[in-house]
């Protein structure tokens, strides 16, 4: 299950938005770890987060994938689906803001 990914980071931010030099930053962290797959978990309903990485991360090779941790319906198989990488390990951005951050973050330590 879940023990096959590999967390190799967990960045919490707790504003609303990124700055663009926040989002710059976590690219060239993950591209400085050598991960190719990135999990933006987050409340927005429309993906800000994720699609500003995946922005950002167009020229580093890198794939961005985003699940919605909104308290009222979290969906813990695409959370799953998310962070399972069989062969590469996978870099994780938490928005700590969300209600539902503790009840992903106990499903996925399990």
């Amino acid at each position: 299950m879940l023990c096959q990914a590999v967390l190799t980071s967990v960045l919490f931010h707790v504003t609303l938005g990124l700055t663009q030099h926040a989002v710059q930053f976590g690219v060239e962290y993950f591209q400085y770890r050598g991960l190719k797959f990135i999990c933006v978990m987050t409340c927005d309903r429309y993906f800000r987060w994720t699609v500003q990485y995946s922005k950002a991360s167009q020229n580093h090779s890198m794939a961005i994938s985003g699940v919605s941790i909104n308290s009222f319906m979290i969906d813990y198989n695409r959370v799953e689906n998310c962070l399972r990488r069989k062969l590469h390990p996978v870099g994780v951005i938490v928005d700590a803001g969300c209600g539902g951050t503790e009840d992903v973050m106990d499903f996925v330590s399990i």
